[in-house]
């Protein structure tokens, strides 16, 4: 069946969730409203403050609303492999 020009599953995709503590300002720029300037602060906290450990924390970085953070938390993970 196609909707609007795509082709319907019933079966879930697999999304390459991005690792906070890995992520380079490239894999950061592929989240929904973020731009380089946001995408820098992120890692300047990470390397200041050392890794995340929850996801919550990016609320603590200048420019993080609650409204974007809700956009980015299901592409994130805080995880070892990820």
């Amino acid at each position: 069946m196609l909707i609007r020009g795509f082709q319907y599953s019933s079966f879930p995709q697999e999304i390459s969730l991005i690792n906070l503590n890995k992520a380079s300002i490239e894999d950061l720029v592929t989240l929904p409203g973020v731009g380089y300037k946001i995408a820098i602060k992120i890692i300047v906290y990470r390397e200041t403050h050392g890794p995340f450990k929850s996801l919550e924390e990016l609320l603590k970085i200048e420019g993080v609303s609650t409204k974007k953070f809700k956009k980015w938390e299901p592409y994130l993970t805080i995880s070892a492999n990820g």
